[in-house]
């Protein structure tokens, strides 16, 4: 069995540069995969050695480098460290940990492991092969590290393992031509190419946004996105995107590739403002510690039916916001940027606080309980997923939803909490519904009769009809926000 450490993998590289993309892609794949047991680590890779072994990256038979990376590894002259070799190692019966500060540290140390690792009971040194793991990660993390692979080494080691030709890329890369530019370097993959692949194939997104120039992520935000945020209080200048974006984000090197849902997105809105919104949200979300921890648990589908009924009164907005506060969750209303076409988000700051932004763009009455409630239902819905992701939902409510994670959200806002089906089939809702009919259902339901106007011309889509009781202007001053 051989011990492939950082150091071994670096001097192989040191010797062949012209395997360095490949190799480095391939740790770069090790390093992502997630192995919970050793069943799960032989379904990758076949020929696997490996026992009770969580936090070691590299530990296989030789035999398995060649099988499947023949022509990246089987040149590495790497000592293997065989156990049963006479005088070459101590008894694996005696635990002898110390420091690791030099190379000849490190070398006796991976002896020590190699032996550990084929003693007959292995379970018996599970604290000294942790601690001995630990030791050597945390040196050669220090001394050898390696560099993450090209983005364009990344695919193609994906495209050897998978067996997949250039044609095949086109679904997440776009046109042969494209595919061509970015493996010549003419073109750096896209926002959405990233997401494409990392989702269609596995491909981590630490490798596929190696090198990737900031300046060309953020440097084409328009001067009008920069002035709007200096006008919201945020003291920014155009070369401090980038820090003011990582700042905000949980993960800065990930940070432009929080999703966003594209489908509830106009085609023709800028990424990078749309990205700028959503940390300026999180950033104004930190500012306001909330005195209640989210419970996840607490926050139900009744508890937005409790909101929904607030829109009757006067001041329902505020009441709104300031119930949501109480359950732990974060309210930012912050208006668009230019170039950016939505009504609000639901998202997770750096402290996992659920976070709902609102831009209040259209000031309606109705509007801003659909748009409201909306977000809360992704908060009850979908929290688990937004933590495990990362992920943002972005909403432009005059477009609809087509994913599942957005009708599902609309039919917890819309149709559950702000208008039960049960009060809403009572009522003839079609082309000649009346105004005493509408006013009827508002009154069972306990929303505000704009609510059930909204729905009614959403639903039908006739903006004209009932117009009249679409209460307009009326929130921003509530909340004593400016234009």
């Amino acid at each position: 069995m051989r011990f492939l450490g950082q150091s071994e993998v670096s001097a192989f590289l040191s010797g062949r540069p012209d395997y360095s993309p490949l190799v480095r892609a391939w740790v770069s794949e090790m390093s992502h995969r997630d192995w919970d047991c050793a069943s799960a680590l032989k379904a990758d890779f076949g020929l696997v050695d490996i026992s009770a072994l969580p936090a070691v990256v590299f530990y296989l038979q030789p035999t398995a480098l060649r099988d499947r990376h023949s022509h990246r590894l089987q040149e590495a002259h790497c000592p293997p460290h065989r156990a049963g070799c006479p005088n070459a190692l101590p008894d694996y019966k005696t635990m002898t940990i110390k420091p690791i500060r030099t190379p000849a540290d490190l070398r006796t140390s991976k002896a020590r492991l190699a032996l550990l690792m084929t003693a007959p009971n292995t379970d018996q040194h599970d604290d000294e092969i942790e601690v001995l793991t630990t030791l050597i990660e945390q040196y050669e993390q220090k001394h050898t590290p390696i560099d993450a692979p090209t983005p364009v080494a990344a695919i193609k080691f994906r495209m050897d393992e998978k067996g997949l030709s250039a044609r095949q890329l086109e679904p997440f890369i776009g046109t042969r031509a494209r595919i061509s530019e970015v493996f010549s370097g003419k073109r750096q993959l896209s926002i959405d190419m990233i997401r494409s692949l990392h989702e269609g194939l596995g491909i981590p997104y630490e490798s596929l946004i190696s090198g990737r120039s900031s300046t060309h992520d953020h440097g084409n935000v328009s001067t009008p996105v920069v002035d709007k945020l200096n006008e919201l209080g945020f003291n920014i200048r155009a070369n401090d995107i980038g820090a003011f974006i990582s700042a905000s984000m949980s993960n800065p090197s990930l940070a432009l590739l929080r999703k966003t849902r594209t489908q509830r997105a106009a085609s023709k809105t800028d990424q990078n403002a749309l990205l700028l919104w959503q940390a300026a949200i999180l950033q104004r979300s930190e500012q306001s510690p909330l005195k209640s921890q989210f419970k996840h648990s607490a926050f139900t589908k009744d508890s937005l039916r409790q909101l929904a009924k607030l829109s009757v009164r006067a001041d329902g907005p505020r009441q709104a916001i300031d119930r949501l506060v109480t359950f732990g969750i974060s309210v930012v209303i912050l208006p668009a940027l230019p170039g950016t076409f939505l009504d609000g988000a639901a998202m997770v700051n750096q402290k996992g606080t659920p976070v709902i932004g609102l831009t209040l763009r259209h000031d309606r009455i109705d509007n801003f309980w659909y748009t409201l409630l909306h977000e809360c239902a992704h908060v009850t819905l979908h929290f688990n997923e937004m933590i495990r992701t990362n992920e943002a939902f972005i909403d432009d409510m005059d477009i609809r939803g087509e994913d599942d994670f957005e009708r599902e959200a609309d039919a917890l806002a819309r149709e559950t909490s702000l208008i039960p089906p049960q009060i809403h089939s009572e009522t003839d809702w079609n082309d000649s519904t009346s105004l005493d009919e509408l006013h009827a259902l508002s009154s069972r339901a306990r929303v505000h009769i704009s609510v059930v106007a909204g729905r009614w011309q959403r639903d039908h889509q006739n903006y004209k009809r009932f117009s009249r009781l679409i209460e307009r202007n009326s929130i921003k001053p509530m909340l004593n926000l400016g234009d």
